[in-house]
Parts: structure tokens; C-alpha cells; sequence
């Protein structure tokens, strides 16, 4: 099992490094990564981790919080490359013990900004929560502009403004 996830970092890891630096790995450089990076994680469960003092910074970091009982938590993030005008959105349902029950990755290119990817990132999570009628939900992301443009009761005129829009339709379509 294990080297099964290894395996299927590798090819993920691969793909990455296709799609976002045009750098292509061959299948057997796969392979022999997943078993390299699967020895060094069988010595280091051997050996014991050995853990290190958290900084202060460290101990400030906000942890995951479960949701109430009966509710998910739908985290959403997305990363953009303004040169290349690219993004990579990611989404991920849990339960209320921390269960992942779905995720989900979106690439997209003739991305404008980083405003318009986190948009899209929550639309994306909100469009997967009503095609999987899941009702009960705790949203959380980090893009402070989005969740302000979201909650505004004001039409957002902005450039994003229209995905803005669209996602503010699917909360009122789908209130819980």
C-alpha cells in the first residue's frame, strides 16, 4: 500500500512538472523516485522522528477546526502564476472527524489575477457541494478579498465581479 502512494506521488509530482514547467520524467525516473522516496520513509519509521521545539511563529499557525456534528468543512485554495497565467485550485470536503469525503484539483489557463483563481477556487467548491447535494457546510479559504466581495449585499463591479456574482447565485439557490 505503501508504495502504491508512492507510486501515485511520483506520477502526481510528474504531471506537475509537465503541466507547470514543461519538464517531461520519464516512466522509469517515476519508479525509481517512488522507491527512493519510500525507503527514506520506511528508515524514518524506523528511526523515529525526532521532534523539534515549534518557533513562535510555528505556535501561532491556525490548525484545522473541526465542524459542528452534521456539517463538512470545505476548504478551498488556489495558487496563480501571473506570467504564465495559470492557476491550480484545490478543494477538500471532510467530515467532522477530519475524514476526507472528496477533493478535487483544477487546473485553468488566460487567468487574469490572483483574485480571479481564488474566485474560481471557491465557485468550483461551491459547484461541487450542489452537484453532490451536500447542504450543510462550513467554507473556509484564505483569500480575504473573495469572502468580503462575497458577503457585500452590493453588486461587485469589479473585474471579477461576475464570478463573484455567479457564486453569490449558488449560496442563495443553496442557502444551508
Amino acid at each position: 500500500m505503501e508504495f502504491v502512494v508512492s507510486v501515485m506521488r511520483s506520477i502526481w509530482l510528474r504531471r506537475n512538472g509537465w503541466i507547470f514547467e514543461r519538464k517531461f520524467t520519464s516512466p522509469e525516473s517515476v519508479l525509481q523516485q517512488a522507491r527512493a522516496n519510500l525507503n527514506e520513509f520506511q528508515q524514518a519509521q524506523q528511526n523515529g522522528i525526532e521532534r523539534i521545539k515549534p518557533t513562535a511563529v510555528e505556535r501561532r499557525m491556525v490548525r484545522w477546526e473541526a465542524p459542528k456534528e452534521g456539517f463538512v468543512k470545505v476548504n478551498w485554495d488556489a495558487a496563480f502564476k501571473a506570467n504564465q497565467r495559470k492557476m491550480g485550485a484545490g478543494v477538500v470536503v471532510r467530515d467532522e472527524e477530519g475524514n476526507v469525503q472528496v477533493s478535487l484539483c483544477l487546473p485553468k489557463d488566460c487567468i487574469q489575477s490572483t483574485v480571479i483563481a481564488e474566485a474560481t477556487a471557491l465557485w468550483r467548491a461551491l459547484c461541487l457541494c450542489a452537484k453532490l447535494n451536500i447542504q450543510k457546510v462550513v467554507l473556509e479559504g484564505d483569500s480575504l478579498e473573495v469572502i468580503k466581495a462575497v458577503n457585500d449585499r452590493e453588486e461587485c463591479l469589479e473585474w471579477h465581479g461576475q464570478i463573484i456574482e455567479d457564486i453569490k447565485g449558488i449560496i442563495c439557490t443553496h442557502p444551508n
